[in-house]
């Protein structure tokens, strides 16, 4: 909370724990967290309560949200504009609905930052991956 911008009176509007794979394919648990400003990737350190900022993206570069119409899985990916897209995976234990929670969160502070409505994808396929820009794009 103390890395959020000060200045700005950044705003927490919506946290929670989240999949991530990462660069070895491993499912890892991050914190994602929307603010009236960012999200956030948070990973938590190994000691303490304390947690790193892996990633801040502005809102602004944010174009889209994808998920696939299959109510069972719960992957979803965040579109950017100026780099490469980033993908969790909601934890089964929030249940389907949680994913609408998060696309909730997202579209409401994309409305009020960029007064646009956020695309929203819904896609057949129940892998995600061919719709994820990486670094390496």
């Amino acid at each position: 909370m103390r890395k959020l911008d000060a200045k700005k009176q950044e705003k927490v509007v919506f946290s929670c724990v989240a999949k991530k794979k990462n660069r070895y394919g491993i499912d890892v648990d991050r914190t994602l967290m929307i603010t009236d400003l960012c999200v956030y990737n948070l990973e938590k350190k190994a000691i303490g309560d304390k947690h790193k900022i892996n990633r801040c993206i502005n809102l602004r570069n944010i174009e889209a949200f994808t998920k696939t119409e299959d109510r069972q899985c719960l992957s979803f990916v965040i579109h950017i504009s100026t780099e490469y897209d980033i993908s969790f995976t909601s934890l089964p234990k929030y249940g389907a609905g949680f994913l609408d929670n998060i696309r909730n969160a997202l579209q409401y502070v994309i409305a009020m930052k960029k007064q646009i409505n956020l695309p929203i994808y819904v896609v057949k396929a129940v892998e995600l991956s061919h719709f994820i820009t990486s670094k390496k794009d």
